[in-house]
């Protein structure tokens, strides 16, 4: 993959004029001897890949789906710097051992995790998403079921801050995103399991909202995205993907079926493929479906050792499925090419049922 990097950005009186390489071209879009481009403050309605648009204070590409922010340095010297590859784990437990230990692992170099901060509350059993600058863990169980939401910082270690709240306290769901919400989906609450799907602005602090209800209540769901698509699976006993479009609130729609039950998956989305893989008890499946294209999934490959309560984490090329039950192996796997996982190295601490997302 082509590195693009943004040399130079005056002011907006300059009508956000940027400097591209001679000859840049994205998607058959070509900047060639361009000074800079003209800009819009309302998104293009149908975009396509490659198209740029700049909101007075930050610059936006449209790439595959969705719209990410271009990250412009901190002055004209220092080269944008993409945190898309760093995937991380927070929170976790091992027996009755409760973490808030967070980790992270740059998902292009091969080898063990390294420490990121804490959480505000150490617990078990979180969801995890990220809008590419935040990550965002909700819920899960410490003493009790809680109703917490962290976010950090993906481009700086350090501890979480408080995000808000659910609108219940529960454990066990799943969550997904795009560029600018975060969903999480399912769990269990004092009442039992729930349908329950939240949604927040991933860059505005404050609680989340009611977004509408997955097809059929349960625990352990594992999400996944597309940028337009969340797509949910890995509920007890059942088979089901159920999915949502992130920025249309609502119920869940039936997407097709994973290709055996199991709960406590891990899954990752890039912009074409959804993967679900490992679950209970200690099963080794890699499952895959095409996000834009409702249908069941098809086997992908197997992990390296069975395992459940293991989680999910990309960079747009590869999958990395941490640790779960009993087991400190993480393994990756290449989205767009079936076959089996590899070894990826270590957690920093033996643990399962962590939420784990990335800056992709």
């Amino acid at each position: 993959m082509t590195e693009i990097k943004v040399d130079t950005v005056t002011n907006a009186a300059d009508n956000g004029a940027v400097d591209f390489p001679d000859g840049m071209t994205l998607e058959g879009t070509a900047f060639a001897d361009v000074e800079g481009f003209t800009y819009s403050t309302t998104k293009p309605t149908d975009p396509v890949n490659g198209d740029i648009y700049w909101t007075g204070t930050d610059i936006y590409i449209w790439v595959v789906s969705q719209w990410r922010k271009i990250n412009l340095g901190t002055a004209d010297t220092t080269p944008p710097t993409w945190y898309g590859d760093r995937g991380v784990e927070g929170g976790g437990q091992l027996s009755a051992t409760k973490y808030n230990i967070i980790d992270y692992w740059d998902i292009t170099t091969l080898g063990n995790a390294t420490d990121f901060g804490d959480l505000t509350v150490a617990r078990g059993y979180p969801a995890a998403c990220s809008n590419g600058t935040y990550g965002v863990f909700g819920g899960g169980f410490s003493t009790a079921r809680v109703d917490t939401i962290d976010y950090i910082t993906i481009a700086t270690t350090g501890n979480a801050t408080d995000f808000g709240n659910l609108t219940v306290a529960r454990h066990d769901g799943g969550a997904a995103s795009d560029s600018t919400r975060g969903l999480f989906a399912g769990g269990d609450q004092s009442s039992g399991t729930d349908s329950t799907t939240d949604y927040i602005t991933i860059a505005s602090t404050g609680n989340a909202t009611d977004f509408g209800d997955l097809i059929t209540a349960g625990r352990n769901h594992a999400g996944c995205s597309d940028g337009t698509y969340a797509l949910f699976s890995g509920s007890g006993s059942s088979t089901a993907i159920d999915y949502f479009t992130i920025q249309t609130t609502g119920n869940a729609t039936d997407f097709g079926d994973i290709t055996a039950a199991r709960n406590t998956p891990a899954s990752s989305g890039d912009g074409t493929y959804g993967l679900w893989a490992g679950g209970y008890n200690n099963q080794n499946i890699i499952d895959r479906v095409t996000t834009a294209t409702p249908g069941n999934a098809t086997d992908f490959g197997d992990l390296t050792y069975g395992r459940w309560g293991c989680g999910g984490m990309h960079n747009a090329t590869r999958m990395v499925i941490t640790a779960g039950y009993l087991k400190y192996y993480v393994d990756y796997v290449t989205m767009a090419t079936a076959g089996n996982a590899t070894d990826f190295g270590d957690s920093t601490q033996n643990r399962y049922v962590a939420g784990t997302t990335s800056g992709a």
